[in-house]
């Protein structure tokens, strides 16, 4: 089953939570461990993939070492940000990892209406593919230069959060919620093909399981996606 690591890093201390109540302060950082922690859960009781996922968490800040702007206590600033390590593919790759860990007829008949390898990857324009590292992972793919981290998750500070598991009260923000949506980008969970990177780079969904939702269906093959814009090039 699938695994997820969460790595605390020096911003979650209660002294960040409140700096003048050693009490509160931790019974803050427990209440906000937990909201990270039960949004992780969600994702291990639904993938069956066998692998760990290792995900840096920061508090006003995206975590030590990532490569990303770390800070995120402006006003200006998202609620939280994230960022999954991407590993570049060969189109051909990826089709052979898809189709190779295919396990029901579903799977196959998505995979089936896929791209052409050659006309995708040889254009014109010429294709690779972006992945998490979480994504490669979880379709036994080599990663050329594996990092000990799959991705860096962090939350601003200002807001007015509730680290409640369940309720969300009139007025507050909820940190599960957001956990939920960031720990999934850092799966891999984008749903948009994009030119941010490179006009040759695009971004796509694949390789996680969801059998107890929908039996033997990859989870978030955005094939349409990747079809379209094949189309559209």
């Amino acid at each position: 089953m699938l695994t997820i690591t969460l790595n605390w890093d020096s911003s979650v201390t209660w002294q960040q939570f409140d700096p003048n109540n050693q009490a509160i302060g931790l019974a803050e950082e427990a209440a906000f461990k937990s909201a990270v922690q039960y949004a992780a859960h969600i994702y291990e009781n639904l993938f069956t993939n066998n692998i760990n996922i290792v995900i840096d968490v920061g508090w006003g800040e995206m975590g030590e070492g990532s490569p990303v702007s770390q800070l995120l206590n402006a006003k200006t600033n998202p609620s939280a940000k994230s960022y999954g390590v991407p590993v570049i593919y060969k189109y051909s790759d990826l089709y052979q990892a898809l189709t190779t860990n295919a396990q029901s007829t579903i799977q196959k008949s998505a995979y089936a209406t896929l791209p052409d390898i050659n006309s995708f990857e040889n254009g014109p324009p010429a294709r690779e593919v972006q992945l998490t590292q979480a994504n490669a992972k979880a379709l036994n793919m080599m990663i050329p230069t594996p990092s000990p981290v799959d991705g860096w998750i962090g939350f601003n500070s200002t807001r007015n959060w509730t680290f409640d598991l369940h309720d969300t009260p009139a007025g507050k923000q909820s940190l599960v919620a957001d956990a939920e949506h960031e720990i999934s980008e850092v799966l891999g969970l984008m749903d948009a093909v994009t030119s941010d990177w490179s006009p040759t780079v695009y971004l796509i969904e694949c390789g996680l399981q969801l059998p107890k939702v929908v039996p033997g269906v990859t989870f978030a093959d955005r094939i349409e996606v990747v079809r379209s814009q094949a189309a559209a090039a």
